[in-house]
């Protein structure tokens, strides 16, 4: 029994290419046993080496879940190019359609964004695989920022006055979100330092090139 070396299907003894992904046959790199055969069918599907940007937006969607394996640039910035012109049509339909603000979260951008959700943590985590870094940065440098800027929010809401609460109420959660980040508006200033810093750094990473050859995580999804 042989199976793809990229995406672990089973092989006919008589074919020469995968008709999953296309790869030639290889008998020298084939995995044999069971093991090998299920750490193969849990790396994302790889992408032909033509692919447009669109192709790199479905393959996140294909590949859902799968944070093992590597994500080359053009497949990571195609999801991120379509993501953002979906993003933008949900809104746009949610003002037509249900007259929202367009700076509101409406149902139908906020439904998006919570399919995209793992679809894009997975495909960023893959794209840090390919330049031979671990997913858990995604996490210290995007989202630990993040969600220490959410706790430090909710901390000075509480801290408020109870009658400076129940006035703002009536206002709305915007100007008590802004009452409070301006009564601690240094510590604010530097979470906000910290949540920019963090946003470049992985911006820089996104943008760097494949390491060529094989790596820790898995082949170069360019085939060099």
């Amino acid at each position: 029994m042989a199976f793809c070396v990229s995406c672990g299907q089973q092989l006919d003894d008589e074919v020469r290419f995968c008709s999953g992904c296309g790869k030639e046959k290889d008998s020298a790199t084939q995995p044999q046993n069971l093991e090998q055969v299920q750490n193969v069918q849990t790396q994302s599907v790889p992408l032909a080496d033509n692919f447009t940007l669109w192709q790199g937006y479905v393959s996140a969607w294909k590949n859902f879940g799968v944070g093992r394996g590597r994500a080359r640039r053009k497949e990571y910035w195609g999801f991120v190019l379509f993501n953002i012109i979906f993003s933008i049509g949900a809104s746009i339909l949610d003002v037509i359609i249900f007259r929202k603000d367009f700076s509101d979260f409406g149902l139908l951008y906020s439904l998006y964004a919570l399919a995209t959700f793992i679809p894009g943590i997975t495909i960023a985590i893959r794209r840090l695989h390919d330049t031979n870094r671990r997913g858990t940065l995604l996490f210290w440098w995007g989202y630990a920022p993040l969600l220490a800027f959410i706790a430090a929010v909710v901390f000075a809401i509480m801290n408020l006055p109870q009658e400076v609460r129940f006035y703002l109420s009536y206002y709305g959660w915007e100007y008590m979100m802004g009452y409070a980040i301006g009564n601690s508006f240094p510590l604010f200033i530097l979470l906000f330092l910290f949540i920019l810093t963090g946003g470049i750094v992985l911006l820089v990473l996104c943008c760097l090139d494949s390491t060529p050859g094989d790596n820790r995580f898995g082949p170069n999804p360019k085939g060099k």
